[in-house]
């Protein structure tokens, strides 16, 4: 695995970020991976939305996302990565100590870290301060939010 996607990308992809969607179409499905823990959180959130069109759409680009995307898997070097960087930003001060109270956000540096990957985040989303941990940001540009991700 090259990529984990932290939460803030595959959220663009839900919206149809079009530059997030076509990076994601560009690569090789082999070298990207999402957390369980991710998709747990999106699915949670996504299951409160009130019915519409717009959560319509939202619900079939979760399920193809999570049936296209493979899952990074939680293991225990993913555990040992979880301890140091959250062992590192609570210790760091109050500022950073906030942060770590994240689990979600910890979690997911945690899977790119274990992995030896880069985490990719949606653009604008601030990265967890994590030494050595290489971070890229994908998209901005929005999309009409009508057509669904293609395979």
């Amino acid at each position: 695995m090259r990529y984990v996607f932290h939460r803030s990308v595959v959220v663009a992809f839900l919206k149809g970020d079009i530059s997030a969607v076509f990076f994601l179409e560009s690569c090789d499905k082999a070298t990207v991976a999402v957390p369980q823990i991710v998709l747990a959180r999106l699915g949670t959130q996504i299951r409160r939305l009130d019915p519409s069109d717009v959560t319509a759409i939202i619900q079939e680009r979760f399920a193809r996302v999570a049936v296209e995307i493979p899952r990074a898997d939680w293991t225990d070097a993913v555990t040992q990565h979880y301890l140091r960087i959250h062992g590192a930003l609570a210790d760091a001060g109050p500022e950073l100590g906030r942060r770590a109270a994240d689990a979600f956000e910890i979690a997911t540096a945690a899977h790119a870290a274990a992995a030896g990957a880069t985490l990719i985040l949606a653009e604008g989303t601030a990265p967890l301060p994590i030494p050595g941990l290489p971070v890229e940001h994908w998209g901005s540009e929005p999309r009409s939010g009508k057509e669904p991700l293609r395979p």
